[in-house]
């Protein structure tokens, strides 16, 4: 662990894991593209965004519950491609 790195979700000065930025599964849905830094300059690469902000408790724990939801959402409203004139309602209750 980094000196004075703590959890950007509980706060707490635990071991940080890496935590995707997009859940897996809107990596089905779009392809991700990722700006990272080279010795030769910036490039755009094809990858999923992670960080290494998070706890392994709240990674698994409460932000593991909202990646699901994110899918859930995605897959119910997002995944397919909206056309003129098409009608949704955006509402998913719990």
């Amino acid at each position: 662990m980094r000196k004075g790195r703590v959890c950007a979700y509980c706060g707490e000065g635990s071991q940080l894991t890496n935590e995707h930025v997009f859940p897996n599964c809107f990596q089905k849905t779009f392809e991700p593209i990722t700006p990272t830094k080279t010795p030769t300059g910036e490039k755009a690469i094809l990858s999923a965004l992670e960080i290494h902000d998070v706890c392994a408790r709240c990674n698994n724990g409460p932000l593991s519950r909202l990646d699901a939801y994110l899918c859930e959402l995605n897959d119910l409203y997002f995944s397919t491609i909206a056309h003129a004139g098409d009608f949704g309602t955006f509402f998913l209750t719990r």
